[in-house]
């Protein structure tokens, strides 16, 4: 059976911006302890992350399962900027806070724009799905966003995964 340690955490973390050393020696623990073939991340393509640095040291597989902004046209995966700033237009709202404080916003915006968002990441997590079964190394480490990794976990277990452990790293 397939077998996936599933890792929810911040995309600072994953990008060293915070705790570098600690995330490291966490990834490198899990991959001894699980013997784990691969590291397949979500995170976006532009720079040389901790869990690939990670993978290099203990001579493992690493794939960046994130579709890059090109792929997503393709993919028809909406970006949430381009959600934001059509929102933005419609409901005449003069300042958008991404945190949702601002109340200028409608709760039609608001709604309207988590559940689109909603829709993209699972569209995206299904991506990640492909890009995982085609890495085919098992057990594997999946290093996610945290908001994913509960509908995530769920996906790889209805995919006839085995979801070994599912954590989060703060």
């Amino acid at each position: 059976m397939k077998s996936v340690v599933l890792l929810g955490t911040m995309h600072s973390i994953q990008k060293g911006e915070m705790q570098e050393d600690g995330f490291k020696s966490y990834i490198k623990r899990l991959c001894n302890k699980y013997n784990i073939k691969a590291i397949a991340e979500e995170i976006n393509n532009d720079a040389i992350y901790i869990a690939q640095t990670a993978s290099e040291e203990l001579k493992i597989k690493y794939k960046i399962i994130e579709p890059t902004p090109e792929e997503k046209v393709k993919l028809n995966i909406e970006k949430e900027h381009h959600i934001m700033n059509e929102l933005i237009n419609r409901y005449e709202i003069e300042d958008w806070d991404k945190e949702y404080k601002n109340s200028d916003l409608s709760n039609n915006a608001l709604e309207e724009y988590d559940e689109r968002v909603k829709v993209t990441y699972r569209q995206r997590e299904n991506e990640w799905l492909k890009r995982i079964n085609v890495l085919d190394s098992w057990p594997l480490l999946v290093i996610c966003g945290d908001d994913h990794s509960q509908p995530f976990s769920e996906l790889l277990v209805s995919s006839g995964m085995n979801v070994i452990i599912k954590v989060k790293y703060e």
